[in-house]
């Protein structure tokens, strides 16, 4: 992000995209002989940086006391800028000294779970590690097979004499469950040579338009973008620059006419195929429905502090914490 690295040399931003956020995060030195101009440039580098996201992290050594009430510079940055330094404890301890001069700077309206700092190996570094942790949801959906089955070309004649003379008696051995895997898998076999179908791979996270054309040439992009970077040639360049534009047209008409068809289909289906409409209405109910993921869960033990980010963990957490007013 050169865009953001104008204002002084020894700053480094990246930009870090979750599923559902994107926090830019910079890292910054400032040398203990520096002028004040250096205070300037960084205030006008975070007036920047917070005009383009209100997700902003900053780490470094400051080379300021953020223990020390007389010290203002980066204080009063952060007011201007609405931030906030969330270490409080010393990042550099010496026999006659202790001092904050590695702070965490976020947004005032960022929610923290944790931070705090760490100690180093002397012979690494004199300052301590601050670190900070942030709330994140995770998507948890993955592609996955699945059958489709065309009912409509079945054979279920055949489906029914084969049932009959299929062997059973394999389902009076084991237990229920046993005998309920073993019916599920017969069946299904017995299936499939009557009803034509054909493995799908879902992709929960595609938008309903995207389909396999343009995920095809979106690969060839991908492969076109890689060998123009290794290369550096004007034509590789070109060709990647052609298929980036034809991604971006058909990305364009595809959603365009999916929802040109839905607007149409809707007020058809109304007055036709009630069930066709309500199969409509539910797949926009489905695109906007909330997240049913449980957010990281934290626990106060006495001084301690648990964070609990598997759905067993956050499970046991909760019914740790109802239980106590039972007893």
């Amino acid at each position: 992000m050169t865009n953001f690295e104008i204002f002084w040399e020894e700053t480094i931003w990246i930009r870090v995209k979750t599923q559902i956020d994107v926090y830019f995060i910079c890292t910054i030195y400032r040398p203990p002989s520096s002028t004040i101009d250096f205070w300037e440039m960084m205030d006008r580098n975070l007036e920047f940086a917070s005009d383009v996201s209100g997700n902003l992290i900053i780490v470094g050594d400051i080379n300021e006391d953020q223990l020390n009430v007389h010290t203002h510079k980066l204080r009063d940055i952060m007011l201007t800028n609405a931030l906030k330094n969330i270490i409080e404890s010393p990042t550099r301890v010496t026999e006659t000294t202790s001092t904050l001069l590695d702070p965490v700077i976020v947004n005032i309206e960022q929610c923290v779970l944790k931070c705090g700092v760490l100690d180093v190996p002397t012979h690494i570094s004199d300052h301590k590690i601050a670190f900070v942790i942030l709330p994140s949801t995770v998507n948890s959906d993955v592609t996955y097979k699945r059958s489709v089955w065309n009912f409509k070309r079945a054979d279920f004649l055949q489906l029914n004499e084969l049932i009959l003379n299929e062997d059973w008696s394999v389902l009076n051995n084991g237990s229920v469950d046993e005998a309920a895997d073993m019916f599920t898998l017969k069946f299904i076999d017995l299936a499939k040579k009557c009803i034509p179908y054909k493995e799908v791979t879902i992709r929960p996270n595609d938008k309903p338009w995207y389909n396999s054309e343009i995920r095809r040439t979106t690969k060839l992009r991908d492969k076109a973008r890689k060998k123009a970077i290794e290369t550096r040639g004007v034509d590789d360049w070109n060709k990647y620059k052609s298929l980036r534009n034809k991604v971006n047209n058909m990305k364009k008409y595809a959603r365009e006419s999916f929802y040109n068809d839905i607007e149409f289909n809707l007020t058809d289906a109304f007055s036709n195929d009630k069930k066709y409409f309500w199969k409509l209405v539910r797949f926009f109910v489905k695109e906007n429905k909330a997240s049913n993921t449980i957010p990281t869960l934290k626990d106060t033990v006495g001084n301690s502090e648990n964070l609990y980010y598997s759905d067993l963990d956050k499970a046991n957490c909760l019914n740790n914490f109802f239980v106590q007013f039972q007893q």
